[in-house]
């Protein structure tokens, strides 16, 4: 089964991932429900980030605990920690090692301009940005 990422809006510097993201998520056999919080958490961190007036290359530790931090804040009770961010870091990391993925998130960007530009301004670091520790 597909998951369908209109399902959660995802808005903001992670926006041209959500595809890719959510096929990812369907390839690894998350169900629906499972999925869709997963599409949920990266909406909120994505409208997060804008908030904050950052792009993706701010992913460090350092705002990635600011961000659940935010969550817990606002009344969250669900995927407030590192753990539950690892899909979403996961798949980030990933897009790093394998460029040729990226390209695959550019073609689901191609809908906006502005989106395909944000994807290729976000990884124009060589993903020197993304920090966070992976779980063992």
């Amino acid at each position: 089964m597909l998951i369908d990422p209109s399902q959660s809006r995802v808005l903001g510097p992670l926006s041209a991932f959500a595809a890719g993201f959510a096929d990812e998520l369907t390839r690894q056999g998350y169900r629906p429900r499972a999925a869709g919080n997963q599409m949920g958490l990266l909406a909120h961190l994505s409208r997060w980030l804008v908030g904050e007036g950052r792009g993706a290359d701010a992913l460090h530790t350092t705002e990635v605990e600011r961000f659940l931090l935010a969550r817990r804040a606002a009344g969250y009770t669900y995927l407030l920690s590192i753990k539950a961010m690892q899909p979403i870091l996961a798949y980030l990391r990933g897009l790093c090692r394998h460029p040729s993925a990226r390209n695959q998130d550019r073609v689901h960007a191609t809908q906006s301009r502005t989106l395909l530009i944000e994807a290729a301004h976000s990884f124009a670091a060589s993903c020197r940005w993304l920090h966070v520790p992976a779980l063992d």
